[in-house]
């Protein structure tokens, strides 16, 4: 290591979690910290700093749930520090803004990128990762990036709630094959506003002041919380009884985000749900290639949905799409179109609240059942924080949405038919 590459961050004399990170031994490094803990900008060095010391053929991959979320954190960070830090630029061969892809003299390249499904995924080589906000990623692809990295993994994110880097890396259980856990080379980074010197105090004073005990915990002490003001609480179970009548529901996803097909089975006041499809347009295109079948994505739907006991007599709720429906039907399947209003996504909340509602395991419907919260407000009247009666935007909602329309439909139907019948026994009298 040359007195340039020393000299290339001289900011992280006060930065503990850029050491923290760099000279940790084992292979996953995980940070759970509180928010303006400075998790990113250390990472975000450490990874830049490996770069510009050792030549890495398989490269650096920096990643988060999306690239909007991306370009906000990891390549704003980077983009500042090459604007303002000569000795990092001397460093750097080129650096494509189209690709988010930067090149180092000695031939190692750091790629900021995203990735929408486990196909991409499985293609995926690095010799550094950096996993940013963790939960925003399935286990499936989170799995497949981090089998795939030969050197070191680097993880981030707030700990609000148990997902799968509590469940299959720190606790991950011993392989009754080799006797041995999977995951047997783990450091755990717990770090709050205190390990950043950067911040001011009135933003000290912010954090410490949050008067919800659980959000304390979270963004002021990086402690694992409970996420408060969550809108489902259904259950988890293994099976479903046999013999339920059912009903499916479908979000249509565009490009990047997620269709949707969930299939609700219907026994009294129980609604039990099961995920039948989680897959962008764009990657059922991929899956439909890879696999050489000459269909469009709404006849793999529709494969999908027959193969699932949908028949012309099904009821299949979905969102508003003319092109889509249009394609539905004529591959077969009797779509109908949920009906949306002011309050629409309210009052379908509260007709699935209504209902008891388990769920067959599946870790993308557990992320956004577990994720899926009541927007917070002010009481003008007494000035307490209060929940709204709107979702938070941004969450991923896309088999929670199917399930509503599915829901709603379906109740919709019934009301219905019970009001036809009301009306013929009244002629009848």
């Amino acid at each position: 290591m040359d007195q340039q590459t020393v000299n290339l961050f001289p900011e992280t004399d006060r930065m503990p979690l850029y050491w923290a990170n760099f000279l940790a031994k084992e292979k996953i490094v995980i940070n759970a910290g509180g928010t303006y803990s400075g998790k990113t900008q250390s990472i975000i060095r450490v990874c830049l700093t490996w770069a510009a010391i050792k030549y890495f053929p398989n490269g650096i991959t920096i990643c988060s749930g999306t690239l909007t979320k991306l370009k906000e954190d990891g390549i704003a960070i980077f983009e500042g520090l090459y604007g303002k830090n000569a000795v990092l630029r001397s460093l750097i061969k080129g650096y494509n803004r189209s690709e988010f892809k930067i090149t180092f003299n000695n031939g190692t390249t750091v790629k900021f990128t995203s990735f929408e499904n486990i196909l991409q995924a499985e293609g995926a080589k690095c010799d550094i990762l950096y996993i940013c906000e963790a939960p925003r990623f399935s286990w499936g692809i989170a799995y497949r990036l981090i089998f795939r990295t030969n050197f070191k993994v680097y993880i981030d994110y707030n700990p609000y709630q148990n997902f799968w880097v509590d469940d299959k890396i720190i606790d991950c259980k011993v392989n009754q094959r080799t006797g041995k856990k999977e995951f047997n080379s783990v450091k755990i980074l717990r770090s709050w506003h205190i390990h950043n010197h950067f911040i001011s105090q009135k933003k000290r004073d912010e954090l410490e002041n949050i008067t919800d005990e659980e959000i304390w915990k979270v963004y002021a002490r990086g402690l694992k919380g409970k996420l408060m003001g969550r809108i489902y609480n259904f259950k988890k179970i293994d099976k479903i009884p046999p013999g339920l009548p059912f009903v499916f529901g479908i979000d249509f996803g565009y490009n990047v985000d997620p269709c949707a097909i969930v299939k609700i089975y219907i026994d009294g006041r129980d609604r039990y749900w099961q995920s039948l499809l989680y897959l962008s347009e764009n990657a059922m295109l991929d899956l439909i290639a890879k696999e050489n079948l000459r269909i469009t994505p709404a006849q793999y739907m529709a494969r999908i949905l027959k193969n699932n006991g949908c028949v012309t007599s099904t009821m299949v709720w979905g969102d508003h799409d003319k092109n889509m429906s249009f394609q539905l039907r004529r591959a077969g399947i009797p779509f109908r179109t949920i009906k949306k209003g002011p309050n629409s996504v309210v009052m379908g909340i509260s007709k699935v609240k209504v209902y008891n509602n388990y769920y067959l395991p599946d870790e993308n419907l557990e992320r956004e059942h577990d994720g899926y919260t009541w927007e917070k407000g002010v009481d003008l009247a007494t000035g307490n924080e209060v929940y709204l009666a709107t979702p938070v935007e941004g969450r991923p909602d896309h088999l929670l949405d199917a399930g509503r329309y599915a829901i709603k439909g379906h109740s919709m139907r019934v009301m219905e038919t019970d009001k036809a019948g009301e009306d013929e026994a009244e002629d009848e009298e």
